[in-house]
């Protein structure tokens, strides 16, 4: 892009936007003008700064004698055109996105910036070929489709093992993930399967509305990504459900991770437009593997089971499954609401 006039580089998102919106995918409409025109401005802001430093360069179109410093140069455009978007967009991304999303997770998450640096790497090199040889495009053009293909394709495969309300795995994904996990350990590692349940959801929806329902799920799937390991599986399983998978976590330790998602489920306040705060609790049964039980659905009927007993008994409260033995943990837990239910 910093090989255009400003004028064109601001424009030349326009078709694009056209084509996406028309044969790909349909969204709002003043969502996508805005993302249309962040996209023109941080093209324009890249050419204006690359034809400001290197008129020279920009108007005989030979950089073969200045390679190094003209690659630096189209590669600190691009940073330029990246950080001008980053600051239009994300700011409204940041305003709608669920309660206790961190922005950190939106700038930095390991995927997006490998995503982005090659788009760089790319860029850069097409821009260079541009300008050295109108031939060179007909070589990068079949580079440049199929990166955009892998990163649609990508994509479209990370949407179609999430659920959009909540950003966890759906239920199909999870179960497919858990299933090879609970295959691997066999007997020799230790795991827990936990089903967790925000307690008297239907209320919530009732008194506040479908969307404040929404917004409750959005952020207590935050929660609960903030309060897991990065080892963890975490779905929703349906509804108000979620459902989570701990690897090599011993019945003690399982114990310890959902009392500490519990707790940070129940501290939580999601606001509401000109009303008080909503606050909600959670309930979560626990299992892991014993003699009779080894397969994936025997974990979640026994973890269904607890949920539903931690449920009778009060809710707002974590059960482990009948006949789990309990070794004494590093540290006490915080078993005021933490209960083992002896068979």
């Amino acid at each position: 892009m910093p090989l255009l006039p400003p004028l064109y580089a601001l424009v030349i998102p326009l078709p694009r936007a056209v084509l996406t919106e028309w044969r790909i995918r349909r969204t709002v409409l003043h969502r996508r003008a805005y993302s249309t025109a962040a996209h023109g401005l941080a093209y324009a802001a890249a050419s204006v700064v690359f034809r400001s430093a290197v008129p020279a360069l920009c108007a005989g179109g030979d950089s073969g004698g200045h390679a190094p410093a003209w690659i630096t140069l189209a590669a600190g455009c691009g940073l330029v055109s990246m950080a001008v978007q980053a600051c239009l967009i994300l700011p409204p991304v940041k305003a709608t996105a669920a309660p206790g999303t961190r922005l950190h997770s939106l700038v930095l998450g390991q995927e997006g910036v490998c995503n982005q640096v090659t788009e760089l790497c790319l860029a850069v090199l097409t821009a260079f070929a541009a300008a050295h040889s109108a031939l060179a495009l007909v070589v990068a053009l079949p580079l440049a489709i199929v990166l955009q293909r892998s990163l649609r394709h990508a994509s479209l495969a990370a949407a179609a093992r999430t659920d959009a309300k909540t950003g966890l795995l759906n239920a199909g994904a999870w179960q497919r993930e858990a299933a090879v996990e609970v295959t691997r350990a066999a007997a020799q590692t230790p795991l827990a399967v936990a089903i967790a349940d925000i307690d008297h959801f239907k209320a919530v929806n009732d008194t506040h509305g479908h969307l404040a329902g929404d917004a409750v799920l959005a952020a207590v799937s935050a929660a609960m990504r903030d309060l897991l390991r990065d080892c963890d599986l975490c779905g929703r399983f349906g509804g108000e459900e979620f459902a989570l998978l701990l690897p090599r976590t011993t019945a003690a330790q399982a114990l310890e991770i959902t009392e500490r998602i519990r707790q940070g489920i129940s501290q939580l306040a999601i606001p509401r437009d000109g009303t008080a705060a909503i606050r909600v609790t959670i309930s979560i049964g626990v299992a892991v593997p014993s003699q009779g039980r080894r397969t994936l659905d025997d974990l979640l009927a026994a973890a269904d089971h607890a949920l539903y007993q931690a449920k009778r008994s009060g809710r707002d409260r974590v059960i482990m499954y009948a006949g789990t033995r309990v070794p004494q943990a590093s540290q006490p837990l915080p078993l005021a609401r933490t209960n083992v239910l002896l068979g």
